[in-house]
């Protein structure tokens, strides 16, 4: 929202300063200078009943400013140093003026893969992807008397490029069983500010058994090793950790789908995660992704689909997480608790309604209940204090918020469509203090040519 003022609020409604935010103590926000960019081309080709490839090249680009008004400050919250706040608690900022912290990122990438039949049983798939990311944010040459003059900045930069090479083969020993071996290479090397470089790389299995009972019922099984790198703002951003491993999965899924009549189908899944060095945000410094030792997740997702004639179809869908991990106090001292804002229930729903000329009307639903573990035990937390005692917050609160879109498919090659996210404008948190986005409008094309 270019130049709104955004006021800082606990999941309450009550107004605070926290002193784990970008700028602690401060409570006079603006979004200003926002600007998004996506260009992709995507290329298939059907060579023959055999052989078919698929090239896709794109760019993404985005700039953003973050600015905060250094007059409207909590004094409970800062340290000054002349007129320089923050201190031991945060970056400094000058409480006589705005201050302005800038930052821009960008993807320039490509894809490309092929499939190719080599037996009537065989089906193999190669894949490599190349993306180069940047990321730059603003820092201030004078750090002592101005560092948040956005007229005396100069940009970090850091960049990142990673190579991924997959081969994949799609074995059908039978008209009713599917398997699905592969191997996935990735490569990720980071290049920071000063010019030192750091290459990881992971090599990972999967398989995967589809068996189809009858035209009512389908099983299915897998498992599977993924590797997550942590992204250049984690590592080198403002309180970033550069020593953050990649954190690595095994990951097994049972599910099975069961066809009711022509309309009607639903799918249940069975699934657990082993997660090592697992990336997620300090509880003891908020604003800084620490690696946990182990984290598990394991759960059950529900699905309902439903057509209820040629123009309304519908979906109902169910979803329950049991999370642990295990974390680290000041001290040293351990101890596991649910995962940090990780719903152990969460609803989604759909309706869509086709009407002519090629629109589709449809809206979406989303609803997570109050039961998403905070870590948050008030150590050190200077917010606004409730009948004199700083307020714990166990668990973060729930919300339910709609989507709706318009889209019209004009012929087979072109369509457009207009989406409204969380059209109620409803005001909710992903994270302690920092609300998640409001009302946000999408409008787009695509041509197939």
């Amino acid at each position: 929202d270019s130049g709104a003022s955004l006021q800082m609020y606990d999941p309450y409604g009550k107004a605070i300063s926290s002193s784990q935010g970008f700028w602690p103590g401060l409570r006079n926000w603006k979004y200003k200078d926002w600007e998004k960019t996506e260009l992709a081309l995507d290329y298939a080709k059907k060579v023959n009943s055999k052989f078919d490839y698929d090239i896709k090249v794109y760019h993404y680009h985005e700039k953003q400013g973050l600015w905060a008004d250094g007059h409207d400050y909590d004094p409970s919250v800062v340290t000054l140093s002349g007129n320089i706040a923050g201190g031991s608690k945060g970056n400094g900022y000058d409480i006589t003026r705005w201050n302005a912290s800038l930052w821009d990122s960008f993807i320039n990438g490509w894809e490309f893969q092929t499939n190719w039949k080599v037996a009537a049983k065989h089906t193999l798939t190669l894949g490599t992807m190349y993306n180069n990311i940047g990321w730059k944010s603003s820092n201030s040459p004078d750090n002592k008397n101005a560092p948040n003059d956005p007229n005396n900045y100069y940009w970090s930069m850091t960049n990142s490029e990673r190579f991924d090479y997959y081969l994949q083969d799609n074995i059908t020993p039978n008209e009713r069983t599917t398997v699905t071996l592969g191997v996935r290479h990735d490569r990720n090397e980071y290049t920071n500010s000063d010019l030192s470089t750091d290459t990881v790389s992971s090599t990972d299995p999967t398989a995967n058994v589809v068996y189809q009972f009858d035209n009512h019922n389908t099983l299915r099984a897998s498992f599977g090793r993924t590797c997550g790198f942590p992204v250049i703002s984690q590592l080198f951003g403002t309180n970033g950790n550069p020593d953050l491993r990649p954190e690595k999965a095994k990951n097994y899924e049972l599910g099975f789908k069961h066809q009711f009549d022509g309309t009607t189908n639903g799918d249940i899944a069975i699934f657990k995660n082993d997660i090592t060095d697992m990336i997620a945000k300090d509880p003891n410094n908020t604003q800084r992704s620490i690696n946990l030792s182990w984290a598990k997740i394991k759960g059950v997702e529900l699905t309902l689909n439903k057509k209820f004639s040629p123009r309304w179809k519908g979906f109902l869908n169910y979803t329950y997480l049991d999370s642990s991990a295990i974390y680290q106090n000041n001290d040293g001292s351990t101890y596991v608790s649910d995962l940090t804002y990780t719903p152990r229930n969460h609803i989604n729903y759909g309706l869509d309604f086709k009407v002519d000329k090629g629109y589709t009307f449809s809206l979406t639903g989303h609803w997570i209940p109050s039961d998403r573990f905070t870590n948050d035990t008030g150590s050190g937390d200077n917010r606004t204090k409730v009948n004199g005692k700083t307020p714990i917050y166990s668990n973060l609160s729930g919300y339910h918020t709609l989507d709706f879109q318009i889209k019209r498919q004009i012929n087979n090659n072109e369509d457009w469509y207009l989406t409204i996210y969380n059209i109620f404008d409803k005001e909710y948190y992903d994270e302690l203090f920092y609300p998640a986005q409001g009302r946000t409008v999408l409008l787009g094309t695509n041509f197939r040519f």
